[in-house]
C-alpha cells in the first residue's frame, strides 16, 4: 500500500510540474518523431507549452526536419497567439534579445467574433538555427513578436525545453 502511495504522489508531482520545467530527458520523450517512408524528412515536434503575456494565450512549441539524405535540419519556433482586440495585430517579425530580428512566417490566422467581441488566433514560424538553440540550451531565450499594430508579445523559452528537444533530434 505504501508502494502504491509513493509511485501515486511520484505521478502526481510529475503531472503538477509544467514541461518546460521538467528534466530534459522527461522533455526528450515528449518530442513526437514522424519518420515514414513517404516523406524525405524526419519530423520532429516538442510538446506544446501553454502560457500567457499579457493580455496574450500563448501556445508554442519547438520544430525540426531532419533531410533523410544530407542530414541538414532546420528549425523553429511555432507559436500560436490568441487575443481579443478590434482588429488584426497581424505579427510579422521577432526580435531576440541579442538585438537580432528576423521574419515570422504566417502560418495560419483565424478570428472568431460573438456576443462579447473577437478573438484573434495568428499562427507564426520563427526560424532559429541549431547554433543558437545550442547557445542558448544553458540560458533558454527570449522572443519579441512584432506587429504591424506596434502591439508586442513575449516569449520565454526555457533551457530545458531546449535541451530536451535537441537530445530528441541527436543534435546535442
Amino acid at each position: 500500500m505504501k508502494l502504491l502511495l509513493l509511485i501515486a504522489s511520484v505521478l502526481l508531482a510529475a503531472c503538477a510540474t509544467p514541461i518546460e520545467q521538467q528534466a530534459p530527458q522527461s522533455i526528450s520523450s515528449a518530442v513526437e518523431v514522424k519518420d515514414t517512408a513517404f516523406d524525405k524528412d524526419i519530423t520532429y515536434t516538442g510538446p506544446v507549452i501553454y502560457t500567457s503575456s499579457g493580455d496574450n494565450d500563448l501556445q508554442y512549441l519547438l520544430r525540426a526536419w531532419k533531410n533523410k539524405k544530407t542530414d541538414n535540419t532546420g528549425y523553429q519556433l511555432y507559436i500560436d497567439v490568441s487575443y481579443a482586440d478590434a482588429d488584426w495585430r497581424s505579427y510579422d517579425s521577432a526580435s531576440f534579445t541579442s538585438g537580432s530580428t528576423v521574419n515570422a512566417a504566417t502560418i495560419d490566422n483565424d478570428v472568431y467574433c460573438g456576443a462579447y467581441g473577437c478573438t484573434y488566433y495568428e499562427t507564426l514560424g520563427i526560424p532559429v538555427t541549431a547554433a543558437f538553440l545550442n547557445r542558448k540550451s544553458v540560458t533558454g531565450f527570449n522572443v519579441r513578436l512584432n506587429s504591424h499594430s506596434g502591439q508586442e508579445t513575449f516569449v520565454k523559452v526555457s533551457p530545458n525545453y531546449i535541451q530536451g528537444f535537441m537530445l530528441a533530434v541527436g543534435t546535442v
